[in-house]
């Protein structure tokens, strides 16, 4: 949360010195699009698009 711009002026506390566990699940995660709104169809395409990068990335059949 304190790598986003909302909370750039309030103080933050790392796990150890020199240990950003925080920045590293940010840089290194995955922003996916939720909601109770979202379709099922929405859902199925969500899905459909991560194992498509999966199996991109990987280079195997999900």
């Amino acid at each position: 949360m304190h790598l986003q711009p909302l909370y750039a002026d309030s103080r933050y506390f790392p796990h150890a010195p020199g240990r950003d566990v925080s920045r590293a699940l940010f840089e290194g995660g995955v922003c996916l699009p939720s909601g109770s709104n979202m379709s099922a169809a929405q859902r199925q395409r969500v899905c459909e698009l991560v194992l498509r990068g999966l199996e991109l990335t990987l280079g195997v059949a999900a």
